[in-house]
């Protein structure tokens, strides 16, 4: 059976017990800290109290953008699995948990730390019969321990950037346990294959998907009232983009540039 790796296991709680520490003098990272260690008890006291009969999938998204993408996916399992359960954690505290509340899950909570014994105690309480990943937010302590219960595990719209901390040679060294159990990977392209395959994914569960985030949006649009007054800006058609990188906006001022050509 898999194991995280001893180094990996002891870093994580010194880094937990640093973050107790310097959490009493910074407030925001204090309550941040005692966020996380209290959702562990709320986790599985929900786990512990629900009906063990009816299957759960655990999502997991870092924060709101992952989490949006997330969403898509779990809107899609639901129609395909409307009598399943869906727990749906998020690691980012100060983002995550307002988002949360319109992911559709049954219960939502920050996602622990990655220690052994709360790891275990947490899956063995909420039983999943499926975990899914997002993006890259893989956690191995928690990918390994829902392993050895027999859980099948994916990742949905990966992506790895390049240049990502994750692909250097000692994170994957550390990470790599994690990646390799994964059951089934759905990429956004073709370049993050390679990528996603040196994390440690198998090359042959690994599948091309897209984005999820696109259908995020499409149904988003589809959603929409024509009389919405955020969609009265001005008499002419307007572009809007947000949580765009660098890269990205290279991408739109052409395209803007084109369309402003043809039409001024």
């Amino acid at each position: 059976m898999p194991e995280t790796p001893l180094l990996y296991r002891i870093g994580i709680r010194a880094a937990t017990g640093a973050v107790a520490i310097a959490g009493r003098f910074f407030p925001r990272l204090g309550t941040h800290h005692h966020a996380r260690m209290a959702s562990l008890d709320r986790i599985i006291a929900w786990g512990s109290n629900r009906d063990k009969t009816t299957p759960l999938a655990w999502f997991h998204a870092a924060s709101v953008g992952e989490g949006r993408q997330a969403a898509s996916v779990i809107a899609a399992f639901r129609r395909r699995h409307p009598s399943w359960l869906v727990l749906y954690t998020y690691f980012s505290p100060s983002v995550g948990a307002s988002f949360a509340q319109e992911v559709g899950a049954d219960f939502h909570a920050l996602l622990p730390y990655d220690r052994l014994v709360d790891i275990r105690r947490l899956v063995q309480a909420v039983v999943p019969r499926a975990l899914v990943f997002t993006q890259h937010d893989v956690w191995p302590e928690l990918a390994v321990q829902a392993d050895a219960s027999g859980c099948p595990m994916a990742l949905v719209s990966a992506t790895v950037r390049l240049g990502s901390t994750r692909s250097s040679l000692g994170a994957r060294e550390l990470l790599q346990v994690g990646y390799r159990v994964i059951s089934a990977a759905g990429v956004v392209s073709d370049e993050h294959r390679e990528r996603l395959m040196r994390l440690g994914v198998r090359p042959e569960v690994i599948t091309v998907t897209g984005d999820p985030r696109a259908d995020a949006i499409a149904a988003t649009i589809a959603e929409a009232r024509r009389t919405d007054p955020m969609l009265g800006h001005g008499t002419s058609p307007t572009l809007v983009a947000g949580s765009t990188w660098p890269e990205d906006d290279l991408i739109l001022l052409r395209a803007f540039g084109e369309i402003n050509r043809r039409h001024p």
